[in-house]
């Protein structure tokens, strides 16, 4: 006889609803015109006050732990395009008695849930921004990966304008995070003066060059985009999704202090592609990125406490 579960609400509906309304009106809006390589975009909130970085304040940490909490436990992505597209929000809640071993040791490690937070973090910011922009009808990204050492990209996302049927940008979505100076995580000299991929192809512009030169890394966003695409109703043939492939947009991703922001992390995104409009450059900064992520850390697991699904 198979076992039956029933729902263990984590966060209710309201909360839900509330954190994606503060997060969607608090933040920036993307810049409308391309810089020299790209669009340099630095993340702010503070729609009613002094704009700033994430600190580890409590309306910062609780809208963060929810956020994350939807995106990461539920695979089902529903419950966030409902939210992001129609403003109807849905408890987060699990199946089974307890969260799984494997997830319940991510939020367990500092290092570990760091690294989730960042790339769950770039997911809500892009999906923020996006429901932001002008003209922009229906918008989608892929979900975060599920542990942060899966490998491949970190998203891809795609938008329908309004009053069309038709999808009319994707970007490849990379994310980076760095407790320092996070440029020696975007390229190296090297390529920022000479646009020569690094021998170890470990650097976020070496990703993408590989990709535009090599191919590397098509079979997995070209499964992504097949997903989000099924997701916008939208069938597309084997033409379609290469063409869109082909003249995708990227969005190289880096959390971290704020202190280190700077537009110049990003020199050497001409390599990859000589278009800057299909160049973006998304900087994520809080006052203390470790620190930051640690309230964040503690929030979620409290959270799962008092749910009675964080076992001891």
């Amino acid at each position: 006889m198979t076992q039956q579960y029933s729902l263990t609400v984590i966060v209710d509906s309201s909360r839900v609803l509330d954190a994606w309304k503060w997060f969607r009106s608090e933040i920036n809006e993307r810049p409308v015109l391309a810089g020299r390589v790209c669009t340099y975009d630095q993340k702010r909130w503070g729609r009613g006050g002094a704009v700033q970085p994430l600190i580890p304040c409590e309306i910062h940490v609780r809208v963060l732990a929810t956020l994350y909490l939807l995106s990461q436990l539920h695979r089902d992505f529903r419950p966030v395009f409902q939210l992001v597209t129609n403003g109807t929000a849905s408890d987060i809640a699990i199946r089974t008695p307890i969260i799984e071993t494997d997830i319940k040791r991510l939020i367990s490690d500092a290092t570990r849930f760091r690294w989730a937070l960042s790339e769950h973090l770039a997911f809500w910011v892009s999906l923020a921004v996006t429901s932001k922009m002008p003209g922009i009808g229906q918008h989608i990204r892929s979900l975060p990966n599920l542990f942060p050492e899966d490998k491949g990209a970190d998203g891809v996302s795609a938008t329908i304008p309004l009053n069309s049927g038709v999808i009319d940008v994707i970007e490849y979505h990379s994310v980076k995070s760095s407790t320092g100076d996070p440029s020696d995580l975007v390229a190296t000299a090297t390529f920022r003066n000479r646009g020569e991929a690094s021998s170890s192809r470990r650097k976020l512009f070496d990703e993408f060059w590989c990709f535009v030169h090599e191919n590397l890394g098509f079979s997995r966003l070209d499964e992504l985009l097949d997903g989000i695409c099924v997701r916008l109703q939208q069938p597309a043939n084997d033409e379609i999704r290469s063409a869109l492939l082909a003249q995708c947009r990227f969005n190289a991703t880096i959390v971290a202090n704020d202190v280190f922001a700077d537009a110049r992390l990003f020199d050497g995104y001409q390599f990859i592609v000589a278009d800057s409009s299909r160049c973006v450059a998304t900087y994520i900064g809080s006052s203390n990125w470790v620190a930051f992520a640690e309230e964040v850390q503690s929030e979620v697991q409290r959270l799962l406490r008092a749910a009675g699904v964080w076992s001891t």
